[in-house]
């Protein structure tokens, strides 16, 4: 399939909640989790994305880049390495997950190559990330001349740019899903804010690339 008609399938791909849609997708399987003390720091609440995927996942381990992290999770019991230790493991995995990892990476070509190395012959990695295109930036830029980005990203990417960057690092378009925002409307603060999140969710309604998050599914 070329990247026109991927495109135009992402278009119309279906809707999910982030969290739900990687258990399922988890479930019963060998899970590699990249980046996963970064999601929370309260280990033992059961809503980390970590532990839920615990609770579905055939096996589980997590790789990390700061030693301190690393160091908190094996005393919880969790098995994570080091990227260096990953290398010495020799282990393969049907699922590796990058979930809101690859916009912080120096270089995400070759942060997926080196990651799909892991992964057994059928297995697929699982990629979220924010979406460039977002409703939520241009409203925010409308109302604030601002938007809200966290300072340690590096790259805003969006399907198109993210068929781009999994073609290069030699791994096939699988599957694709827009993910609803991370937050509802009651965790949003003041009458004007609640108004734009409103507006912004008629938007997505509209059209599919404003919405907030993405996931890309890939193999090797």
């Amino acid at each position: 399939m070329n990247k026109e008609l991927i495109f135009n399938t992402i278009k119309k791909a279906a809707k999910a909640e982030k969290r739900a849609k990687i258990c399922e997708l988890c479930s019963g399987k060998s899970v590699l989790d990249v980046g996963c003390a970064g999601q929370d720091f309260d280990y033992n609440n059961p809503g980390w994305l970590h532990n839920q995927i615990k609770g579905v996942a055939h096996d589980l381990d997590g790789v990390d880049i700061e030693p301190e992290a690393i160091r908190a999770m094996r005393e919880k019991g969790y098995s994570v390495f080091s990227a260096d230790e990953l290398k010495l493991s020799g282990k393969k995995y049907e699922i590796i997950l990058m979930s809101d990892v690859i916009e912080h990476v120096n270089d995400p070509v070759e942060f997926l190559r080196f990651y799909s190395s892991f992964l057994t012959a059928e297995g697929k990695m699982i990629i979220t990330t924010p979406n460039a295109h977002a409703v939520r930036n241009f409203t925010s830029i409308l109302v604030r001349n601002n938007y809200s980005v966290n300072p340690q990203h590096t790259f805003w990417l969006c399907p198109k740019t993210m068929m781009e960057i999994t073609e290069r690092a030699g791994l096939v378009f699988a599957d694709f899903f827009w993910l609803e925002e991370y937050f509802t409307l009651r965790d949003v603060n003041g009458l004007k804010y609640k108004i734009i999140f409103i507006i912004n969710k008629l938007f997505q309604k509209m059209r599919s690339n404003f919405y907030p998050n993405f996931m890309f599914i890939v193999l090797r």
